[in-house]
């Protein structure tokens, strides 16, 4: 992708000026995120919208690199871009031109939660305190996907948490949550990052907080410069789960900068303060810089940080920085509108949307079957979808824009087909060099194949990057849809982003709290009526 809207304007803060920051308005969009071009890079932290793909705040092509993810059988395996959620960590790896080359998807927990405190918001994973936030001023706020938000129901669920590491007044580490995810029950892999403490290289065991974890011959440390060492903030993957306080890893990765080098974008939560020097989620960083001082001086642990400068051993030497509590970050979309319900429920780009109280500066959604209408959303989070406070509605889309749609494969030929919409209009797409797919191979891409697509849109038609296999056909007009993780699932109804679905003697099995179903359904009154149900392959 070469063009872009921009998605914010560039605010000062104090003395300070975070050029990477996205604009809101109609001009281009830079696809480096702010650490620069000509040079190798990284940019880690929350995603924060799409449009492409913004990481706190600056914006990121997903048209381009590799996407890379855990699966149930791998640490680190292939994905595509609409697999990245909101309130995701990425750690994204950049090129010359200061374009991803590689986005790794980085969960910091998988385990059950235990412990739940409800008056704080918090619980505890695989022996590590979860602490949600709900102020933008303290950092992204928690993303639910799977729950209508926090509550009674996450005791004892699978989760998969997405968050920033930090250490208390106390010196006790939590995971401030980003993104909390219910996965089916019958999960077994487990993740778990925390600080290296009692290190026994003899015995090839170390502690996680309370979690004692084994390594052994067979475990991979990554990156491969890296070395396990006592103190060290690692991120832990097994593929059984922990027994008797005991996790046998298989890879262990170490956060660190070590063997990386060029321009560098980190966000985290502040700790270790001493001086102008600090650690920004345990990546050391180096604010000595004289401009920074004020900012410095502000700082206190605990704040929520973006960090921009060079790359300098296993750390960062900062050129600029931005606290959450100076400069709140929102949440902005744009996209192609889909699986829309109402103006109380619809899908941008996978994430559920309520702009039944937004203003429309440009004219409401359109009547009739608004799917496929392109929109910009500025919002908030709220548990498990944006509460958007401005929509502008295009009329039509953006050349270099990203846009989804689900339809029907047909003429097929080389890298070329045609996806036929459920209203019958059609899009003339090709395949980017790098697409990849999910729920399926390219050999699943056949003439009657149901897909959605995530692509950038030319004035030739649209090059897909991302192609995901759907097993129900397109809805009909008059049939409504969602898909997401379901929850609150008995024998005659569940609920997905927000929307309870009666099931409706529809064929519903594998259908339990966690998995990812897609529904085709009608309204009866005030009632929700399931006409087909899919539980996709996770």
């Amino acid at each position: 992708m070469t063009i872009l809207e921009a998605l914010r304007r560039v605010a000062a803060i104090s003395t300070l000026i975070l050029v990477a920051g996205c604009g809101g308005g109609g001009g281009p969009l830079a696809q480096n995120g702010g650490v620069g071009s000509g040079g190798t890079g990284i940019s880690w932290g929350s995603v924060t919208g799409f449009g492409s793909v913004l990481v706190d705040g600056a914006g990121y092509s997903s048209a381009s690199g590799t996407y890379l993810a855990g699966s149930e059988s791998a640490e680190s395996t292939t994905t595509t871009a609409m697999s990245v959620d909101l309130g995701n960590q990425l750690q994204i790896s950049l090129d010359a031109d200061g374009k991803p080359a590689t986005v790794k998807v980085d969960a910091a927990l998988i385990g059950q939660a235990r412990a739940l405190d409800t008056a704080l918001g918090r619980f505890v994973v695989n022996g590590v305190s979860v602490r949600t936030n709900t102020s933008a001023a303290a950092g992204p706020v928690t993303y639910y996907s799977g729950f209508d938000g926090f509550g009674p129901e996450l005791d004892g669920s699978m989760l998969e948490i997405h968050g920033v590491y930090g250490v208390d007044g106390s010196n006790h580490a939590y995971i401030q949550a980003s993104l909390v995810r219910q996965l089916p029950s019958t999960t077994q892999v487990r993740r778990i990052t925390g600080r290296v403490d009692n290190l026994d290289t003899a015995a090839r065991v170390f502690k996680l907080g309370d979690m004692f974890i084994d390594y052994d011959a067979t475990t991979t440390t990554l990156p491969s410069a890296a070395a396990l060492a006592e103190g060290a903030v690692v991120n832990v993957w097994s593929p059984v789960p922990e027994s008797a306080g005991r996790l046998a890893a298989r890879v262990v990765r170490v956060r660190t900068l070590q063997g990386l080098s060029g321009k560098g974008r980190i966000a985290g939560l502040v700790s270790a303060r001493s001086a102008s020097r600090f650690e920004l989620s345990g990546v050391p960083v180096d604010a000595s810089l004289a401009a920074l001082a004020g900012t410095v001086a502000g700082l206190i642990d605990g704040d929520y940080v973006i960090a921009t400068g060079t790359i300098s051993g296993d750390g960062l030497i900062a050129e600029q920085l931005v606290s959450a509590r100076l400069k709140p970050e929102i949440v902005e979309l744009r996209g192609t509108i889909g699986a829309f319900v109402s103006t109380a429920s619809f899908l941008l780009r996978g994430v559920a949307v309520d702009a039944s109280k937004a203003s429309f500066p440009n004219g409401p959604i359109p009547s009739g079957d608004p799917n496929g209408t392109y929109v910009v959303v500025s919002g908030r989070i709220e548990a498990n979808k944006v509460l958007a406070e401005v929509v502008e509605v295009s009329r039509s889309v953006p050349t270099g824009s990203t846009v989804e749609y689900t339809g029907t494969v047909s003429g097929l030929s080389g890298d070329t087909f045609v996806l036929t919409l459920r209203d019958g209009t059609t899009r003339a797409v090709t395949l980017a060099p790098n697409a990849s797919f999910e729920d399926g191979a390219v050999d699943r891409l056949v003439d009657g194949a149901t897909v959605e697509i995530e692509a950038t849109s030319a004035s030739s038609g649209l090059v897909a990057y991302s192609i995901e296999f759907r097993t129900l056909k397109s809805a009909e007009l008059d049939e409504l849809e969602t898909r997401g993780r379901a929850y609150d699932v008995s024998a005659s109804r569940f609920s997905v982003n927000g929307v309870v679905i009666e099931i409706n003697g529809q064929d519903s099995r594998g259908l339990a709290n966690g998995v990812e179903v897609e529904v085709h359904f009608v309204q009866s009154g005030s009632l929700y009526l399931a006409t087909e149900i899919s539980v996709e392959d996770d």
